[in-house]
């Protein structure tokens, strides 16, 4: 009963959500012959994946009084509108999350700092900057301009996969209750949600499957996404400290067959690109990967336990002969698991929960599968025939505590106006919460929104530029918080001040200006307080925008 937004979820009586036997993941096995790969997709932070076609970049600033990060026009391949619509053409796409984007698919592996043309060459580079319709690269021999239509796919520079972890969390989950969840569709829509930023609607009959609708808004939508429910073959659920490591790109893959020839790795798939499977049991995500393979992945700081099977998939049959060794690489390498010789699919190996020696300092976690030719029992397949692994359900759990002092740390982020701003009292972790704008009823948007005690203050120090004479905040409270007020200082004088007004929706208040201009080519320290008079606790602010406001052009 996932259309009625009152009931708990259930499947054959038993909570999904059930908090002391909660499921790890749901396959709807009567959607297995409807599957469509998309022929264009984006592909995105955290193992998520949007087919469409990118039609423009717009450049980070203030729109509609909104301050927005630097996103992509996603004509979406997939649905996401609600049928009664309005239908919308695009869907927003922050750019700094994007991984990959493929107009027509070159190769399967990640290859981070490198582009495809579609006149079959491909460019190594660096650094990439939007334009409307392009990107420019910056390569070894200068900038090289490049117009989407040129390009057959556009891999972005490497980043540090945890830091996109870490931010997905604090953003779906800021203040670390509820489940994460991601759902994967028959047409190739993987999207990383939230239970806080997941409703629940019925078209009609709620009791009619085919009338239910999942409403999400991953991290790296401005926009939120209607999902069919009889469209979603998958549901995978995990609790906030929990990383699947299917959503992390290994960092180095290599693969080595004596028979030659090169597999590659097939993430949440076997190799045959089938649901992984031994004879007695089905694996909810993981990898399928030939032997002769080792995968190389970074670990977190913050990581304290791994925990995975490894199995021949039931595609083997019979045959095959493999050994799995999981290691890891702090000053050097050393193995935590070995796995007895593997011959068939009969059963899958659990390396119970491996502690991580490297908690704290980092280091890599190496997933090793062997040929395994010595001690190979006479019956069984040569070489590596029918040696399709699959290493099932792979899973790094992180320290509780330590993760919830790093999730404090990229709150901040989360605020966009807050760009360049620093908050005053860093000690004091930043508390940030969802709403829900339901302004538009077919459209709801998720927001973060700021809570603070009695007072709070972000500032910067910069030489005030040539012709800027204002500086605009935008800050209101959502309908129901207690008044409070904001002002602005210059060197501690006070330029204005006046109540936060509130907003529910629709038409945006003008924002509150102060005028900068004596302060002009000057080092100025600048302050925004908001303050309650009669130190009120559980106040919430919802940032726009700041920004600073030039003078109007001169006239000829």
């Amino acid at each position: 009963n996932w259309g009625d937004p009152d009931a708990q979820p259930e499947i054959s009586g038993h909570l999904i959500f059930d908090a002391n036997d909660p499921a790890r993941w749901i396959f709807d096995t009567s959607l297995q012959d409807q599957i469509s790969p998309p022929d264009a997709w984006i592909e995105l932070g955290a193992g998520d994946r949007l087919p469409g076609r990118v039609q423009r970049a717009i450049a980070a600033g203030v729109i509609e009084k909104e301050q927005l990060p630097t996103h992509l026009e996603v004509v979406p391949y997939t649905r996401v509108d609600w049928p009664d619509g309005p239908s919308r053409q695009t869907i927003r796409v922050i750019a700094s999350h994007v991984k990959r984007i493929v107009w027509q698919p070159v190769v399967e592996e990640l290859r981070p700092g490198q582009a495809f043309l579609r006149d079959g060459t491909s460019i190594s580079y660096r650094l990439a900057q939007w334009t409307t319709d392009g990107v420019r690269l910056l390569t070894n021999d200068g900038i090289r301009a490049l117009a989407f239509a040129d390009l057959a796919e556009l891999h972005l520079p490497a980043v540090d996969p945890w830091e996109e972890v870490l931010s997905q969390r604090a953003g779906l989950a800021p203040e670390g209750k509820g489940t994460i969840m991601q759902l994967e569709t028959i047409d190739g829509l993987i999207v990383t949600t939230s239970s806080e930023r997941c409703l629940v609607r019925s078209r009609g009959d709620k009791n009619v499957p085919e009338n239910w609708y999942h409403f999400v808004q991953p991290m790296w939508s401005l926009d939120g996404l209607w999902i069919p429910h009889r469209s979603v073959i998958w549901r995978r659920f995990f609790a906030n400290h929990e990383v699947p490591l299917s959503v992390l790109s290994p960092k180095v893959y290599r693969e080595t067959s004596t028979l030659g020839g090169k597999w590659g790795y097939h993430v949440n798939r076997n190799l045959k690109d089938g649901v992984m499977t031994t004879e007695a049991r089905v694996f909810g995500w993981g990898f399928g990967v030939p032997s002769g393979s080792e995968m190389v992945f970074p670990l977190s700081p913050l990581g304290a336990v791994f925990r995975t099977r490894i199995g021949l998939d039931k595609l083997a049959d019979d045959g095959g002969c493999i050994r799995a060794v999981v290691s890891v690489v702090d000053q050097t390498e050393h193995a935590i698991y070995e796995s007895p010789l593997i011959v068939g699919s009969a059963q899958a190996f659990d390396t119970g929960p491996l502690i991580l020696p490297t908690e704290g300092q980092g280091g890599q976690l190496i997933l090793r599968v062997d040929e395994a030719h010595e001690n190979r029992p006479p019956a069984a397949d040569p070489w590596n025939v029918r040696d399709l692994a699959n290493w099932g359900e792979p899973l790094l759990t992180l320290d509780q505590t330590t993760l919830t002092n790093a999730l404090h740390a990229k709150k901040a982020q989360l605020i966009w106006a807050w760009q360049g701003w620093y908050v005053i009292d860093d000690h004091i972790p930043v508390r940030v919460v969802q709403d829900l704008d339901q302004t538009s009823a077919n459209y709801p948007t998720f927001r973060w929104v700021q809570e603070f005690d009695t007072e709070f203050a972000i500032e910067q120090t910069l030489t005030i530029p040539n012709q800027v004479r204002t500086l605009a905040v935008l800050v209101s409270r959502p309908r129901g918080v207690p008044h409070y007020r904001v002002e602005i200082f210059a060197n501690d004088q006070l330029l204005t001040g006046s109540v936060v007004p509130e907003w529910g929706g629709w038409n945006l208040p003008s924002p509150i200006e102060a005028d900068l201009s004596k302060f002009v080519n000057q080092k100025t320290h600048l302050r925004v307080l908001l303050r309650s008079e009669n130190a009120t606790k559980g106040l919430k602010a919802d940032w726009h925008s700041i920004q600073f406001v030039k003078d109007a052009p001169s006239k000829p």
